[in-house]
């Protein structure tokens, strides 16, 4: 799934970007030739259209963005959930207070992969969900285990609804970082209550997990 994610994420910028790219241009050169003096109506229609372009080149991106970064895998975790987490909540308002660590330890690719997918799930809550003003974002390596840090000054919500046996909407993002932790052999806590924000905190060991004698 991963490998067809980042097929994906290459292919669009060659295929589809550059043409919405031309289209905002010939738009944009449409709208501001004197020589067409168009009619007011016209005039504001193209407009509008330009605009509307300008959206869609950005959600593609925004779509890449969530794919798979190039960051992740030319510089780490580190830097790509840093440009993650500055895409994603600075558009949104959201002002983020970092705690990371000055020299990453560079981990295997699945693993790299599989946390930036919770830090991508937590983030993206975040921006969606909260209405936060802030954030804290927390990663640091000790003694063999990673762990990372989510937290918000947003709406928080109340966890029996949203992951508890009688839940009346499905954390489905919640659950899915939940599996991935565990999948990892790894722990994570959730805190959270209405009108209070949200905490996530992810433990995760680096050394592979030793499977059972059969």
């Amino acid at each position: 799934q991963e490998e067809e994610r980042k097929g994906v994420a290459r292919e669009l910028p060659a295929d589809v970007s550059q043409n919405i790219v031309s289209l905002a241009l010939a738009l944009d050169r449409a709208a501001n030739d004197e020589s067409a003096q168009w009619p007011d109506a016209q005039a504001e229609q193209l407009a509008e259209l330009h605009a509307l372009v300008i959206r869609t080149l950005d959600e593609i991106r925004r779509m890449i963005l969530d794919l798979r970064p190039s960051m992740l895998d030319d510089l780490g975790l580190v830097a790509a959930l840093r440009w993650y987490a500055e895409n994603r909540l600075e558009q949104e308002g959201v002002r983020i207070h970092w705690d990371l660590p000055q020299d990453e330890q560079r981990l295997p690719d699945t693993l790299e992969v599989a946390l930036f997918r919770i830090a991508q799930e937590a983030i993206s809550n975040i921006a969606r969900h909260a209405a936060a003003q802030n954030a804290i974002i927390t990663l640091e390596f000790t003694d063999g285990v990673l762990e990372m840090g989510f937290e918000d000054d947003g709406r928080g919500f109340d966890l029996a609804d949203v992951i508890g046996p009688g839940r009346k909407r499905a954390g489905v993002g919640i659950l899915g970082m939940q599996e991935r932790v565990a999948i990892l052999g790894g722990s994570m806590t959730l805190d959270a209550h209405p009108g209070g924000g949200t905490a996530i905190s992810v433990r995760v060991p680096l050394a592979p997990r030793e499977e059972p004698d059969a």
